[in-house]
Order: C-alpha cells, then sequence, then structure tokens
C-alpha cells in the first residue's frame, strides 16, 4: 500500500478496480493471475524490463512489462475471454504520468474484430460512468479517426517514408537529424508525438486507427494498414489495441 495516497484516494482506488472488475465479470470474462516473475524478459524493444536476483544471485529473472505473454498462453488453451489487472514494472518510467510500477489492465476476446473492441471499450466507459465516477463521458461523442486522416490534416501528407522525411526536413530544419537514415518507426513517432499527438481533441475520447503497416508489430494487416488502435482523452494515451495475428 502506498502510504502518500489519503484514505479519501484510497477509496476510490478501491471502488474503481470494483467497478472494472464488475464490467468484466458482467460481459462473461475470466479473471486471471499470471506470474509477476518471469525468467526471460519481453520482447518489445523500447521497454526496459528489471532485472531481479537472489540475494545469492543464483537465480536471477525479469519482472513483467505486461502480463501479455502469460495471458495469450492462456488464449491458447481455449478461454474465449480473459483479463487481468497486473503489477507492472519498467525501468526508466518516471515523469507526472509513469512510475516504475503501476497496474495494467490487460484483456483479450477473441472473435471481434479491432472495431468491435473499440464498442468493448466504449461499455466499459459508461459503465464505469455510471457505476464509478460521473467523469462526464458520452459515448455519442467518442470520436473514431484514422491515422492517415490525422497526418492529411495536421501535415497535409500521408505517414509514407518519403512523406515523413519531407514533413520533418520542413518542420525541424535545424533538429541536427539525419532524416534520410532514419528507420521509419523514428521518423514516424517524430512527426505524430511533435505536430500530431498534442493537438488531438481533449475533451472527448479519441479511437486513433489503421496505423501504417510498418508498425503493425503483432497485428493483422488488411490492405495495407495495421489494424490497431490507440485511445486518447484529455491528451494522454489511455491503452492500446489490436486486432492479434493468430499464426
Amino acid at each position: 500500500m502506498n502510504q502518500l495516497l489519503s484514505p479519501q484516494l484510497l477509496k476510490y482506488r478501491s471502488h474503481y478496480l470494483f467497478a472494472i472488475r464488475s464490467f468484466f465479470q458482467e460481459n462473461g470474462f475470466l479473471e486471471i493471475d499470471t506470474p509477476a516473475l518471469k525468467s526471460v524478459p519481453g520482447m518489445e524493444p523500447y521497454l526496459d524490463p528489471m532485472r531481479v536476483y537472489s540475494p545469492h544471485k543464483d537465480t536471477e529473472g525479469f519482472l513483467i512489462t505486461s502480463p501479455e505473454y502469460s495471458l495469450k498462453q492462456v488464449l491458447c488453451n481455449g478461454i474465449e475471454k480473459i483479463y487481468e489487472i497486473a503489477h507492472c514494472f519498467r525501468s526508466g518510467e518516471k515523469g507526472v504520468l509513469h512510475t516504475k510500477e503501476f497496474l495494467m489492465l490487460e484483456f483479450y476476446q477473441t472473435g471481434i474484430s479491432e472495431m468491435e473492441l473499440m464498442d468493448v471499450c466504449i461499455s466499459l466507459f459508461e459503465f464505469l460512468q455510471t457505476h464509478f465516477l460521473d467523469f462526464g463521458f458520452k459515448k455519442e461523442k467518442c470520436l473514431k479517426i484514422k491515422m492517415e486522416n490525422l497526418f492529411l490534416e495536421k501535415t497535409g501528407r500521408t505517414f509514407s517514408l518519403d512523406d515523413l522525411i519531407i514533413t520533418l526536413q520542413e518542420k525541424l530544419p535545424n533538429s541536427g537529424y539525419e532524416f534520410d537514415s532514419m528507420y521509419y518507426d523514428d521518423l514516424f513517432f517524430l512527426v505524430f508525438l511533435n505536430f500530431i499527438e498534442k493537438d488531438l481533441p481533449r475533451e472527448v475520447p479519441v479511437f486513433i486507427y489503421d496505423y501504417p503497416q510498418e508498425l503493425a508489430a503483432l497485428a493483422k494487416v488488411e490492405n495495407g494498414r495495421a489494424k490497431r488502435f490507440e485511445i486518447y482523452w484529455n491528451g494522454v494515451e489511455l491503452g492500446n489495441a489490436f486486432f492479434e495475428l493468430t499464426s
């Protein structure tokens, strides 16, 4: 227990977690409890996992950065709707919105697309609005925007490799970056984080979908677009989701 939290905040936190569990229980999801200590780290290149040792260093392992891999093992056993609220650990994560240890909600449902998964998230927001706290959520005001449309609106160009380089050369002429020799994902996020994310609507939830196929990760690719989305609200990324590959 964090002793710095006030009694009132501890009560809010308890009610919030209870409401989340109630939503998934009522919608047929099975709560899963997976290990926090693993023998190998996750494979995310941009995350720095915490390595831990026993006192005599005869045993070592890694604290999870997310419960993703363990939950996918559960899916392989044939359970179709699962979730976990897990303690996760990421070294170097510190700031107003980030700590090295935090709670993550991760859930999976088989047989639905990423567009249908957006509706599950909207239903979760509706449930929290009713059963936890009035935080101003209105289903009809949610925005669903294609990533390419955001790039066209904010930069006048697409997110093709050539367009990203031209946009950055125009907007960051004295940055010192050698854009022609950078990886696609670095170019993409330089544009997105500097010229798009900060100008997203803040007063309503925004679902951004249809990512470039270069950023598919473990998402399916259809018609040159990665079937994944991210949720933003009030300038904060609340979560991300994938129409997962099953190969």
